[in-house]
């Protein structure tokens, strides 16, 4: 009901936690596979807790900085080009 996985979130390596009898019980899952369906701990219960490891190469990919980067350099270059003409003449 929450929805899916953010771009930010690694598929390959996600900690299911659950506590059975009294125990906590950790098991790792790989999204990416398709017998991850057969898992008893594709089905979440209550209670369980998700650890999902952050993807940092696809956080600096889709980090709002990096899309502002290039127009501000592009933007510093023209300002650059614009100062070196004038001083030309």
């Amino acid at each position: 009901m929450a929805g899916d996985m953010t771009v930010y979130g690694k598929r390959d390596n996600v900690l299911i936690i659950r506590e059975q009898n009294g125990q906590r019980i950790m098991k790792r899952l790989n999204l990416n596979q398709q017998d991850v369906l057969n898992s008893p701990f594709f089905i979440l219960k209550q209670n369980d807790i998700v650890y999902v490891e952050p993807d940092k190469s696809k956080a600096i990919e889709y980090s709002p900085n990096t899309r502002i980067m290039p127009v501000v350099i592009a933007s510093i270059s023209a300002v650059a080009v614009l100062i070196t003409a004038v001083l030309r003449k």
